[in-house]
């Protein structure tokens, strides 16, 4: 089994995608207890090999790139020894970045290339304005898809090969396009059981937010947890 787990936030701010320094500490030790946690790099190839590994394998990943991932986030995961990909919305970079919470303060270019050159983050695509994808026209996702792309090449010296849809909206229209740029993109929800016949444009993630409690997050390690889930949708 392949889990890609999804962070927004690591804080102790009244937002239901923030997780406390404390309880990310507490749940990348779990992760790293029952999961070989991998690099962006490594997934990659995994997938591209059609192969599933022998133990439960993760992948750490954070969207938007708010300014507390470099904050609370990036020390614990150096201390943990952790890899992570944050999918990063370049519009925001140097700005803030607007949620349900109200307007969150977004990394800056100068903590985002510490973060690139720690070599424990990798960066990767999230958009340049973070849209509803389904909702623009395909010049509007090329855009999108190139200008962030951009950025990151301008300010770190790659292109990103990954992509992450905003709230993870996506139609066929949208995988297309995503085509065109990216090696991959993740978009639904769940985890890979089978590498072999995964659609490399809707890669399942597990979304982590306040409403998991601590003993279902100790499911997530199951397969059959999974299993049971895509059969009977048990939440």
């Amino acid at each position: 089994m392949i889990a890609v787990f999804a962070y927004h936030s690591v804080s102790d701010i009244d937002y239901i995608y923030a997780i406390s320094p404390a309880d990310f500490e507490q749940q990348l030790a779990y992760i790293k207890e029952n999961f070989k946690i991998t690099s962006l790099s490594e997934f990659e190839a995994l997938l591209k090999a059609g192969q599933m590994p022998k133990q439960n394998m993760a992948l750490i990943t954070f969207d938007d790139g708010l300014k507390d991932n470099y904050k609370y986030a990036f020390p614990i995961l150096k201390k943990l020894g952790i890899p992570a990909t944050i999918f990063l919305t370049t519009g925001s970079v140097g700005g803030s970045f607007q949620t349900r919470a109200g307007e969150l303060e977004a990394l800056d270019w100068r903590e985002v290339k510490d973060m690139h050159e720690s070599k424990i983050i990798t960066f990767a695509n999230h958009t340049h304005s973070h849209p509803d994808l389904t909702l623009v026209s395909e010049s509007h996702l090329d855009d999108e898809f190139n200008t962030s792309s951009s950025l990151i090449q301008n300010n770190l010296g790659f292109r990103p090969t990954a992509l992450a849809y905003p709230k993870g909206k996506f139609n066929l229209s949208v995988q297309r396009t995503a085509e065109k740029y990216f090696f991959l993109a993740f978009g639904n929800i769940g985890v890979i059981l089978d590498a072999k016949n995964i659609d490399m444009f809707a890669i399942p993630r597990i979304i982590i937010s306040t409403l998991i409690p601590r003993w279902k997050f100790k499911l997530f390690k199951f397969p059959l947890y999974w299993k049971l889930k895509s059969i009977f949708g048990t939440k």
